[in-house]
């Protein structure tokens, strides 16, 4: 009976022991797993260091040195961790460095050291960046708000705060993301200033962020009624029933009347009869006040544009003929065949869609193309 009870048993044992076999050597040696795909975090002062877990059972610690092995700290693991990590923030020294990490069972038999490198930041650094700069600031008397255009972010920069007094003398916070190129203030307290502090990691995976030093930016309100040309980046643009593929002037696509190009030209769709029409988003409400159409310089021929009308709305809206949902033209205008021209619309004519309408063409097709469609609203 006992002999029967042993030979069931052995496979068992046999079993049991096979989770162990990969980390034993020859000659009674046993190392344990050492760490996986180790990974480090950069911070102020600090570095989170991580790796995957071997899932060796017998493993019980591990530690993480560097200064070639001066300095270190330890932390317990068990097999059910995924991640082993641990953040070194005993205020350490700004710069790179390489740590070590070995993994220990409990009899003290120690696993191949992994290397892994990182780098640690601090005053330094942060002493080093630099706000962004602005491009260009002006105040909209008409709408009582500073427009603000940025240069683009450097790829460490994760994002702005301005700060300022509102109409009402309380202080304001207004966050600016990285990829924001334009930003409206709309209560500023005019004569009263604006400070910008501009955020920044040094790596995507940094577990820390650094401040630029907070500065002044300058700014002065302009007489008003000084024309001030909307930037039009982001906006779309879309015309009814497509447009032609007019090779010879950039391919007679819409977004062409933004490009700043008087050599690339929108056509409009050749098998598309009257009327032609446009509708631009500015995504957002905006005042305009006055349109400016310039076409290709040197080509009288081309200029197909007769009479032109401008709608203003808030509600979405798809290039078609006229809809009565559209309301009242908030300006007209009808060419006598000048090369360029400008269309004044009512005062204080605002909304999110800008309507170009065109009823009537010089050709007898019934074409319209131009270069350029500056909107402009007053500052």
């Amino acid at each position: 009976m006992i002999l029967i009870a042993i030979i069931i048993g052995f496979p068992s044992c046999q079993k049991q022991d096979s989770k162990y076999e990969k980390y034993l050597v020859p000659n009674g040696l046993s190392y344990p797993g050492k760490a996986l795909n180790p990974e480090a975090f950069p911070g102020r002062d600090r570095i989170k260091i991580s790796w995957q877990n071997s899932n060796d059972p017998k493993v019980v610690k591990a530690r993480i040195s560097w200064n070639n092995d001066t300095k270190w700290e330890e932390l317990n693991v068990n097999p059910d961790m995924d991640i082993i990590s641990m953040i070194l923030d005993d205020k350490m020294d700004e710069g790179d460095y390489s740590f070590m990490i070995r993994t220990y069972d409990d009899k003290g038999n120690v696993s191949v050291p992994v290397e892994v490198f990182g780098a640690v930041y601090g005053e330094m650094y942060e002493r080093s960046l630099v706000n962004r700069s602005v491009k260009s600031i002006l105040y909209n008397h008409d709408e009582g708000s500073l427009i603000i255009e940025w240069y683009g972010a450097v790829t460490t920069e994760v994002g702005m705060e301005l700060e300022y007094t509102d109409i009402n003398g309380d202080i304001q916070i207004l966050p600016v993301a990285s990829t924001e190129t334009v930003t409206t203030i709309p209560d500023l307290k005019v004569g009263e200033p604006i400070f910008c502090t501009t955020t920044f990691k040094p790596d995507a995976k940094a577990i820390d962020v650094f401040q630029a030093q907070k500065v002044q930016i300058p700014y002065k309100a302009s007489a008003p009624d000084t024309p001030y040309l909307y930037p039009t980046v982001g906006w779309q643009i879309s015309s009814r029933g497509g447009n032609h593929n007019w090779a010879a002037w950039g391919g007679g696509q819409p977004h062409l009347l933004f490009d700043g190009n008087l050599n690339t030209a929108f056509h409009s769709n050749t098998g598309q009869a009257l009327p032609q029409c446009l509708v631009i988003d500015m995504l957002e409400t905006r005042s305009v006040n006055h349109l400016t159409f310039r076409f290709i310089p040197g080509y009288p021929q081309y200029i197909y544009v007769k009479d032109v009308e401008v709608y203003l709305t808030d509600t979405p809206v798809s290039p078609n003929v006229y809809q009565t949902s559209w309301g009242t033209a908030v300006g007209t205008y009808t060419n006598s065949g000048s090369e360029d021209f400008t269309i004044t619309l009512e005062p204080r004519s605002k909304g999110r869609y800008l309507i170009v309408y065109f009823p009537t063409s010089t050709n007898a097709n019934g074409y319209i193309n131009f270069a350029e469609l500056e909107v402009y609203t007053l500052i």
